[in-house]
């Protein structure tokens, strides 16, 4: 379901809890005649690991250093839950805004694009977008030169700061999303100045997503409001799936898409499976592969562990990596090398543990929730690893 981007609906909780619609239907059989499948076996959390985990994930009443938990859920790549927990007033199958992790979703939404032979990455983004823009000779021809591949990486090469807390004459993210910039957010994104030929300069930012999901409207014209479901969120079974607009019908790629912690491993489980689900192949062959390739030029502000804090590497699929880091090492030290990881605002994450063949998906509301991810993950580990 997509929905208009409104300012009255910012507060993820308040969202989650107008947004959630419960519906019974009551049909009255003969007992005799139902086959009940068994109930699976909750998987034990007796272990000293599995105690300690659910107490730093979801028993933060009872510690101040605790994680301030929304929902958490965990699943094997077989797709049988491991654990699922939610916090009141949400429940399982709450949709949660993801933030961040939204940028992450819009790669994959490119990826099945791709995969049906629509674009591709060396496709320039003004084939689909004119280079209408407010800008100088020199900019107009780096905008022009803009590809998929360039925004799939973060490498466009527009002026930006993602960081929310900054100034607000700093954070180009603020008046975009709430400001002069939220009616139509690919104009305001064309009016910004460029300082680096696409390809040369990474930065992280909700402009690369943003501009992705409005390439796709003009890819997929009259189908677009329904795309990301017949593409990904309906194949996947995630039914908690929303996903905003802003006041042109465009898809807010960099932070406006609501999903359970439930669906939220679900993302996870088709990248252990190479992209496909049920036979269907959804992200096309190699997409996986690439997906933890870094962005070399994603290490150029990586120069001590305490610029981890800001960044990390970055990979050519949209996710984080968690790969030893010369003179740094690993951005998560407890956690596995092979990781893979979606991150949003207030500690929404998505983690992707090929060699366990385990997925974690956790929603929250703690602006200090990157100091509990390491423990997060690698208490996962040793709790459900078989």
């Amino acid at each position: 379901m997509a929905y208009r981007f409104d300012l009255l609906v910012q507060f993820p909780r308040l969202f989650s809890l107008l947004s959630a619609v419960v519906s019974t239907a009551i049909v009255l059989i003969p007992l005799s005649t139902l086959a009940v499948p068994p109930e699976p076996k909750p998987f034990p959390m007796t272990s000293k690991a599995c105690r300690d985990w659910r107490s730093l994930t979801i028993d933060y009443r009872k510690t101040e250093s605790g994680m301030q938990t929304d929902q958490v859920a965990v699943i094997r790549a077989s797709g049988e839950t491991l654990f699922s927990w939610a916090d009141s007033p949400y429940r399982k199958n709450s949709p949660h805004q993801l933030w961040s992790v939204s940028k992450t979703v819009s790669s994959m939404l490119l990826g099945t694009a791709i995969a049906e032979g629509k674009l591709k990455l060396t496709d320039r983004m003004t084939q689909f977008l004119p280079a209408t823009q407010r800008l100088n000779p020199s900019g107009v021809s780096a905008f022009s030169a803009i590809t998929l591949e360039n925004l799939l990486e973060m490498t466009s090469g527009f002026k930006w700061s993602e960081h929310s807390n900054d100034d607000v004459d700093v954070a180009s993210v603020l008046p975009m999303m709430y400001s002069e910039g939220y009616k139509n957010f690919t104009r305001y994104i064309f009016d910004l100045d460029m300082v680096a030929h696409p390809g040369r300069v990474w930065n992280y930012s909700s402009v690369n997503a943003d501009l992705i999901m409005a390439v796709l409207k003009k890819v997929y014209r009259d189908a677009y409001d329904d795309f990301p479901w017949k593409n990904l969120f309906d194949p996947m079974a995630m039914k908690s799936a929303r996903f905003e607009q802003d006041s042109a019908g465009v898809y807010i790629g960099g932070a406006y898409v609501f999903l359970s912690a439930e669906d939220m491993t679900k993302l996870g489980l088709l990248m252990l499976n190479d992209g496909v689900v049920n036979g269907r192949r959804l992200l096309p062959e190699g997409w996986v592969a690439r997906s933890k390739v870094p962005v070399k030029l994603s290490l150029a502000k990586i120069r001590s562990r305490s610029d981890l804090q800001d960044f990390g590497e970055f990979s050519k699929g949209g996710w984080w990596l968690n790969r030893t880091i010369a003179g740094v090492g690993k951005p998560y030290p407890k956690s596995p090398e092979s990781l893979l990881f979606a991150d949003g605002y207030l500690g929404q994450w998505i983690a992707v543990l090929p060699e366990q063949g385990l997925v974690l998906a956790r929603t929250g509301h703690e602006l200090e929730s990157a100091k509990h991810i390491d423990k997060f993950i690698a208490g996962a580990v040793a709790c459900f690893a078989k």
